[in-house]
């Protein structure tokens, strides 16, 4: 009885923040390979960075570099598909915008 009444560590926060990250990973590739996501939106990436920063937290109490430089990558990948994703909604909603590429012009299929 005394275990439970025992005050929460941050170890053990970190271990079930990492766990939890697990599990948005999963979730998430289960809804992509069902198509209720797609990777055509950020949602997909929304959740697996958020996932990864996750798991990076997990990562500080029970450390393994493969396991942080994978996660570290992924977090800089899923940020940029992110980008991506939000500067085409954002031409996609103003045609009128520069695309920021000089001498191209801008064709919406």
């Amino acid at each position: 009885m005394s275990d439970f009444l025992a005050p929460v560590t941050s170890e053990q926060i970190c271990r079930v923040l990492g766990l939890f990250g697990f599990c948005l990973y999963v979730t998430n590739y289960l809804l992509l390979s069902t198509h209720v996501l797609t990777a055509e939106g950020a949602r997909y990436f929304v959740i697996n960075t958020i996932a990864a920063v996750v798991v990076l937290i997990g990562l500080s109490q029970d450390f393994n570099l493969a396991a942080a430089l994978t996660q570290g990558f992924m977090i800089c990948m899923g940020s940029a598909a992110i980008l991506i994703r939000l500067r085409r909604a954002i031409v996609l909603r103003n045609p009128a915008a520069p695309s920021g590429r000089a001498g191209q012009a801008v064709v919406i299929a």
